[in-house]
């Protein structure tokens, strides 16, 4: 995801397998010019992917929301109220998933 400044969150759409699954693997390469307090988000399909009890996943809609509502907490508070927000969506069950956040903030 990228958050910028007064401007809704976005997904940067790329494809293909996960960094490390296969050494031959190729990779796409994307250039996104940062600016000042600008936010990249790294989610692996454990976190999308993750379902309610009536099996609804937490999906993209979920993950652009919470990325929107916490743009202006720290990067830090930002993550956590991102997998806070995952397993209120999932609870009480657990993630049946791993999850990992990678999340950057541009201090240029």
């Amino acid at each position: 995801m990228l958050v910028r400044g007064g401007e809704a969150p976005i997904e940067l759409d790329s494809g293909g397998l996960p960094i490390g699954l296969l050494p031959a693997a190729s990779y796409e390469e994307r250039a996104v010019r940062l600016e000042r307090a600008d936010r990249l988000y790294f989610v692996t399909d454990g976190l999308t992917e993750a379902e309610n009890t009536a099996g609804q996943e937490f999906g993209l809609g979920n993950l652009l929301e919470a990325c929107d509502r916490n743009r202006d907490r720290p990067l830090e508070e930002s993550l956590d109220e991102l997998i806070a927000r995952a397993r209120e969506w999932c609870s009480p069950e657990p993630f049946a998933d791993d999850i990992a956040v990678l999340a950057i903030e541009c201090e240029c």
